[in-house]
This record gives C-alpha cells, structure tokens and sequence, in this order.
C-alpha cells in the first residue's frame, strides 16, 4: 500500500492500469509511450490524500497507477517546485 499527499504544487496524477503500457514503464521510460490515453489521466489537488492498494494488496485487485505532473514554471522560467510526502506501507497485517 501506498500513501501520497501534495503539500504544495500540483497534485499527484493517476490513471488505471488498463491505460499503462508496462513494458515501456519497466524498460524505457519514455512518457509518451507509457500512456495510452492523455485524457483519462485524473489528478488529486493540492492537500489530497491518496491511499492506493498496490500490487501485493490481499485480493490481488488492479489499482491506479500514478505519476508526477508536468513540471510548470512561473512567469521569469524558474520551475514550480512541489513538494510531497510517499510513505509505503510494505505488509498489512
């Protein structure tokens, strides 16, 4: 399990596992390909918490899967920093 909160900047992106090319986000990484969909990415604000389940959840459900927002700038080019707390939760008992 796994839990996330935005304290500042945009929040945490998610979409589901249907909509995840895994081969591309184990080997390569390439944002572009590991999408399916842009459009059914959903994102939590600013000071939303998730708990998602993960893959070693009892029941062996599929999740969401998540990732970081786009990087954002302010009008003079300097980034939006964000910042963020992940805690995961390895075994429930």
């Amino acid at each position: 399990a796994r839990a996330i909160i935005t304290y500042n900047g945009r929040g945490t992106e998610m979409l589901r596992h249907d909509n995840v090319n895994f081969w591309e986000l184990r080997h390569c990484g390439n944002n572009a390909h590991i999408v399916g969909d842009d459009s059914q990415i959903f994102s939590a604000g600013t000071g939303d918490f998730l708990f998602m389940k993960g893959l070693n959840f009892p029941g062996g459900a599929n999740g969401l899967v998540h990732k970081s927002p786009g990087v954002r700038y302010h009008a003079n080019g300097m980034v939006m920093n964000r910042l963020l707390l992940k805690v995961d939760v390895p075994t429930l008992s």
